[in-house]
């Protein structure tokens, strides 16, 4: 069993404080640690499966999406390589976890990815999208090719369709109504 005080002494990379410890988030592979909030994207809690820092992790360059989230690619219109939905690396979930008994240490049962930070470069956006994918594929959400809103959430394009074609129905109704008035 591995005591607590063997990671007393873990501070974050970033900013290089051991202050949260909660909130510390260890390398699987160098045991190296960042807070949630110091990651970009930054990270709501911690992720479900293996999780690497950033110089450990292979994926930088990420070009290849699982199948399932081709739904989300296609949705968000993210560009990619035509031969990469067809492929799929099982990536670093499939290696064996390492136990800690440290309490510093967030289960890694309860981890979670928040990647979304509003921007306009295609290439952050891409990302974004990717870590989003990764996270409701881990999650086990259900995709769905439908899209739905709340009352009152819906895009004003969309808002503006609808009410185009609500006056189309009025003004086809109308003249339906006059054209009948006419012939009799």
């Amino acid at each position: 069993m591995v005591e607590e005080d063997e990671y007393s002494d873990t501070s974050c990379e970033k900013c290089g404080s051991g202050e949260y410890p909660a909130q510390l988030l260890l390398c699987d592979k160098c045991d190296r640690g960042f807070h949630l909030f110091c990651l970009r994207p930054i990270l709501a809690s911690v992720p479900k499966g293996s999780w690497f820092c950033p110089s450990c992790d292979d994926n930088k360059n990420l070009t290849k999406f699982p199948l399932v989230q081709t739904k989300i690619v296609d949705f968000f219109r993210i560009q990619r390589p035509s031969n990469s939905i067809n492929e799929f690396s099982p990536g670093k979930d499939c290696q064996k976890k390492r136990k800690r008994g440290s309490s510093l240490v967030v289960s890694k049962k309860r981890r979670r990815l928040l990647p979304f930070n509003p921007t306009k470069d295609p290439t952050r956006r891409l990302e974004q999208m990717t870590s989003l994918a990764t996270a409701l594929l881990a999650a086990g959400a259900d995709f769905s090719n439908e899209l739905t809103y709340m009352p009152g959430m819906a895009p004003e394009q969309l808002i503006m369709q609808h009410s185009s074609e609500r006056e189309c129905r009025y003004y086809l109704k109308t003249i339906q109504k006059l054209y009948s008035c006419a012939r009799t």
